[in-house]
Parts: structure tokens; C-alpha cells; sequence
């Protein structure tokens, strides 16, 4: 009598199989073509996506910066 652990486990790797052998087969259709990479745009709209991918935001605006800026001491 084998026991039931053994059974479970012989499922799950059975079941990672053949997850991999279908992955396998549907090759990069499913990973999404972005048109615009990193060779083809400009300085600043790399920047812009640098910032977007890490949720930064916007950049400051440096006017606005410089209005609030603490008075040099003298």
C-alpha cells in the first residue's frame, strides 16, 4: 500500500509538467510588443518612462521649486 503523500506528490509534479509543456507551446504570443523601447525614443521620454515604471510621477516643476524656496541667508 503506497501512501497518500507519495500520491499528492506525484499529482502536483504531473500537473507542473504538463503547465510547463502548455507554456511551452503557446510561446511569446502572450507577452505583450511594446512598440516604443528604449533604442528608439528620445532622452527625454526615456526619463519620463523611468519615472512612470517607478511611480514617481510627473517631473517636478522647477519654477514652482524655486517660488518656494527658502531665502539664502546672507
Amino acid at each position: 500500500m503506497r501512501h497518500p503523500v507519495s500520491h499528492a506528490m506525484l499529482a502536483m509534479s504531473l500537473l507542473v509538467l504538463v503547465e510547463f509543456a502548455i507554456s511551452q507551446q503557446t510561446g511569446d504570443q502572450d507577452i505583450p510588443q511594446h512598440p516604443a523601447t528604449y533604442q528608439n525614443i528620445t532622452p527625454e521620454q526615456r526619463a519620463a518612462a523611468t519615472r512612470e515604471f517607478l511611480g514617481l510621477g510627473p517631473e517636478p516643476d522647477k519654477a514652482a521649486a524655486g517660488r518656494g524656496a527658502r531665502p539664502d541667508p546672507a
